[in-house]
């Protein structure tokens, strides 16, 4: 378990006291917290180690708001526009379903154990956490693909900070 004096240590670096009420800073901290024991609990089995959730922990905040925002944004394209776009005719999937597998699709990595080594050392967490953390904490994947809650995919208990 990570204590509430590295995580605002580490919120200091990542910028979440630069405003707001004592509730939103309250709720920052207890969201910036979840982040730190859910990605702590992330191990490449490969190497059985853990990823290191208070040394990545701003990247990590950048990875699920960027998603977030940017499904926001794409949604809010479609919304203008007044309808969905059509379903590709050869794919199984619908167009929100494809905006999730296209921003996995980019994650996409297979490392030997000296690559996975070092990059447990890095401020980003591995690519398959990357992807992991932002869609177990996103409502809206849950949703598009309809993840039964508590399954490992779709938490009942998420990381909310947006």
């Amino acid at each position: 378990m990570v204590s509430m004096v590295e995580v605002l240590t580490l919120m200091r670096m990542v910028a979440f006291e630069s405003g707001g009420d004592k509730k939103t800073r309250r709720f920052s901290k207890t969201a910036l917290k979840c982040l730190v024991d859910q990605y702590n609990n992330f191990v490449d089995k490969v190497v059985n180690l853990h990823v290191d959730g208070l040394h990545t922990l701003d990247e990590n905040v950048a990875d699920i708001s960027g998603l977030k925002v940017a499904f926001k944004a794409y949604r809010s394209v479609i919304k203008e526009r007044g309808r969905e776009e059509d379903k590709y005719p050869t794919l199984p999937y619908t167009p929100d379903q494809l905006f999730f597998i296209g921003y996995a699709q980019v994650m996409c990595s297979n490392y030997g154990p000296d690559t996975r080594l070092q990059n447990l050392r890095c401020t980003h967490s591995p690519n398959y956490f990357r992807v992991m953390g932002s869609i177990q904490n996103n409502e809206d994947f849950g949703r598009v693909f309809n993840c039964p809650v508590g399954k490992p995919m779709n938490p009942k208990h998420k990381c909310q900070f947006l």
